[in-house]
């Protein structure tokens, strides 16, 4: 150990300083003084001691570190994330933070913040976490709290990523450690329950992420935009980044949600096919960039009765998207060519450097990676838009054999949804507290949210504390609800708390899943029911 290293060190140059007789007033000059020609007195040979001892602590504490660093145990990355509270974990938790590695499991209980939040960073980093709630880093009474939990640090081989060259995907960009992997290669993810409703415009690195392929790499100054207007007897013209940026914009807050998102309740009616997504295939952005019919104008389009049906979207990754051309070019649609995501450019994640924000429709039209608008009598070719994938059939169908999907019209505009995030016991027994979001596609927004918290028999209208007051027709967000004092069957235990929205045309969810249920498990807007542990 370095300490002891150092006192050994020590120890020997005493032995030696009294050999030599510095301890009994004698005297030697060494080499360099000899050499030089200079005087050396007694006076100098305490300070040559003194020097060698330092330098000689400092080549140890330089090569080995400190006595308790160099005690510690080293941990690989996959032995943390075993430790992840679960069951073959025997309960214990470990994270890691600028290189160290904690055990926090006692603590898990007792942190302010509640234990499901803590328990997002079971078996991570806390840095990414605590990027989100930067109190942690700005309070020195947290650092030192979790210098008592430090049971190690991570070996050197761990602290840089590896990158395979030859994986297509070993590009991507890196994920937030709390989003709920589904697949990474394409990376797949949802937020968590216990975040979803953290922040009503949701942080970038927290927001879900649906691919299909490969993130793109784009450089800036090679990027062009085709933009074909010939089907309304416009022309092509090619669009630098430069120029995007130089076009009038507009700021607008929307929300986005997978068609897939519920899949996994519908998933208990009978299998479907896809991402089993839990309720977090859902965010929302402030969107910044020129209108989609401000770009289309200079290719020579100035309005949607010139003939085409469709604006087509393509990707540099090739996948192809459409949406009705009166969306595209109405003004009061607010069809953009997002160039910034929640004030900063576009990550690459999520469509940098231009990604389609088709407010109010399913995620799937609001194209990432944009390289060409073009206009069209004809939708999108590719099953994203003429194939299964975004058709609903019947529910008793689990084949589309014989079905002609050319009559089946592909998903557009969003129904109608709804989530709870958290809920606990009330002021009194039996009642519930419970929060959550609303959502409705097509700019409807939200009339109301019913809470029922006894199978429905009763139900509690829940407050809007976040999202009222959109523009009518054009309230492309989501909202924030709350409802105190639900009634609950029993007044302890396991209750299971219902959600149902009501949009301002009076489209309400249904009740089950199984009404709507479809072999692709797209659009599951029925009740949102979830359980929660009373005390």
């Amino acid at each position: 150990m370095a300490y002891r290293q150092y006192r050994t060190l020590i120890s020997t140059v005493a032995q030696s300083a009294r050999r030599t007789g510095l301890g009994s007033g004698a005297s030697f000059t060494p080499a360099c003084a000899v050499a030089t020609g200079s005087s050396w007195s007694s006076h100098d040979h305490t300070k040559y001691l003194a020097a060698g001892a330092i330098a000689g602590l400092a080549l140890l504490l330089k090569s080995t570190g400190t006595e308790s660093e160099c005690s510690e145990r080293r941990f690989t990355l996959k032995e943390v994330a075993e430790k992840d509270g679960g069951p073959q974990s025997g309960g214990q938790i470990l994270v890691t933070f600028k290189g160290g590695v904690y055990d926090i499991t006692e603590f898990v209980a007792s942190h302010p913040g509640g234990q499901s939040k803590i328990r997002l960073a079971a078996g991570k980093s806390l840095e990414p976490f605590w990027q989100l709630f930067p109190f942690h880093l700005e309070q020195a009474q947290v650092s030192e709290l979790l210098k008592g939990m430090r049971v190690g640090a991570l070996a050197e081989s761990e602290q840089v990523a590896q990158v395979d060259s030859a994986d297509p995907f070993s590009k991507d960009p890196a994920r937030h450690p709390a989003l709920i992997l589904h697949s990474t290669r394409p990376c797949n993810a949802e937020v968590p329950a216990e975040l979803l409703t953290e922040s009503y415009v949701t942080p970038a690195s927290l927001w879900y992420i649906r691919n299909h392929h490969p993130v793109p790499l784009v450089k800036e100054e090679d990027y062009k935009l085709k933009v074909d207007g010939r089907a309304s007897g416009g022309f092509v013209v090619e669009l630098s980044l430069a120029q995007l940026r130089a076009l009038p914009a507009i700021t607008l807050v929307a929300t986005m949600q997978c068609s897939g998102n519920r899949r996994g309740d519908m998933n208990k009616v009978s299998k479907a096919s896809g991402t089993s997504w839990g309720q977090g295939a859902i965010s929302t952005a402030e969107w910044t960039g020129p209108r989609l019919s401000d770009v289309l104008r200079l290719a020579g389009v100035h309005s949607e009765s010139e003939g085409a049906k469709h604006a087509c979207f393509q990707a540099m990754d090739e996948m192809q998207a459409s949406v009705p051309c009166g969306k595209a070019l109405e003004r009061a649609g607010d069809a953009i060519l997002a160039l910034e995501m929640n004030g900063e450019p576009l990550p690459r994640e999520h469509g940098f450097p231009v990604r389609a924000v088709v407010p109010g429709y399913v995620g799937v039209r609001n194209v990432k990676w944009v390289n060409e608008v073009r206009l069209s009598q004809e939708e999108a070719l590719g099953d994203w838009q003429r194939g299964l994938n975004y058709k609903i059939l019947p529910p008793g169908l689990s084949s589309a054999e014989g079905v002609d999907l050319s009559t089946v019209p592909a998903m557009q505009e969003a129904s109608v949804f709804s989530g709870i995030t958290g809920a606990e016991g009330g002021e009194e027994a039996g009642l519930v507290d419970a929060k959550g979001w609303a959502w409705a596609g097509g700019g409807r927004g939200i009339a109301r949210v019913d809470i029922s918290a006894d199978g429905g028999k009763t139900w509690k209208m829940a407050n809007i504390v976040q999202g009222a007051g959109q523009p009518a027709g054009r309230e492309w967000a989501w909202v924030f609800w709350e409802a105190s004092g639900v009634v609950a069957d029993g007044q302890s235990g396991e209750v299971e708390v219902i959600s149902r929205a009501i949009d301002k045309c009076y489209n309400s969810q249904p009740e089950n899943a199984s009404h709507i249920w479809n072999m692709r498990g797209l659009g599951n807007n029925s009740w949102f029911r979830r359980k929660f542990q009373l005390e």
